[in-house]
């Protein structure tokens, strides 16, 4: 079955050997996990409204604050961090 799932533009640039894919289970159950890293990381809650361009765009006024990659060695970083997060409490 040679389909094509997903055909078009990115919604952004991303970094492509950042980037990284794997197909898991057989069959019916066959998955494809896509891991995209965006060229410029989203900032406040400026997420991407869909992942190609054309698509069907999402609201993502209701989504919270990008995932962030501390270190944990940081005692600064982890924090500083805290401190931002502790702003998104409802």
């Amino acid at each position: 079955n040679n389909n094509t799932i997903i055909d078009g533009d990115f919604y952004a640039t991303v970094v492509p050997d950042e980037c990284n894919w794997q197909i898991e289970g057989d069959g019916e159950n066959r998955r494809v996990w896509i891991s995209l890293f965006k060229e410029v990381p989203t900032t406040k809650n400026q997420h991407w409204k869909c992942v190609i361009k054309g698509d069907a765009e999402i609201d993502t006024s209701s989504l919270g604050p990008p995932v962030h990659h501390l270190d944990v060695n940081d005692k600064n970083g982890l924090q500083d961090a805290l401190r931002k997060v502790s702003k998104y409490k409802s």
